[in-house]
């Protein structure tokens, strides 16, 4: 008795069919909520200071997990200590390396984490531009989103640094 007999193997065409009857593609289709303005996701507008926000909000949520996975997090801690440390490129542009690909990957606390660092290891705004216009260039459209993001999360740990 061959599969398709017994019921055993439906089509892609079957499958799509009888995905639509249980997911009214209103589920997928919804409208991207309207773009929050940069200066409010920076806290420029109010005083507020965004990333430093995105970073305690994580922590918890950091901490519970490696409370949960230790090894793994040991892990991860040693592979971004040898990736980040200074060789033939400084850890200032690694960080900004980093801080373009949260960019493309559209990830605040990548991109808050990696602006923290690369205005610790020394990075300009200039330097964040420029490793951001590659993001941009390689990604298109949304790496201008998340590029502006990026720019803010600099100029706010920059601005602590001068500060402090």
């Amino acid at each position: 008795m061959h599969r398709e007999r017994a019921g055993l193997h439906t089509t892609h065409r079957e499958n799509v069919a009888r995905s639509a009857r249980s997911h009214p593609a209103s589920e997928y289709f919804r409208p991207f909520p309207p773009p929050t303005p940069i200066a409010t996701l920076s806290g420029m507008d109010d005083g507020e200071q965004h990333y430093h926000g995105v970073l305690d909000e994580l922590r918890p949520e950091h901490r519970a997990l490696r409370q949960a996975i230790p090894e793994v997090y040991q892990g991860f801690n040693a592979i971004s200590a040898a990736a980040l440390s200074d060789g033939a490129l400084s850890r200032k542009v690694k960080e900004l390396i980093a801080m373009t690909i949260g960019v493309v990957h559209g990830c605040d606390g990548c991109i808050a984490s990696h602006a923290k660092g690369a205005v610790r290891a020394g990075a300009t705004e200039q330097e964040a531009a420029e490793a951001i216009a590659v993001g941009i260039m390689m990604h298109g459209g949304p790496a201008t989103v998340y590029g502006a993001q990026a720019f803010s999360a600099i100029r706010e740990f920059s601005a602590e640094t001068v500060t402090t």
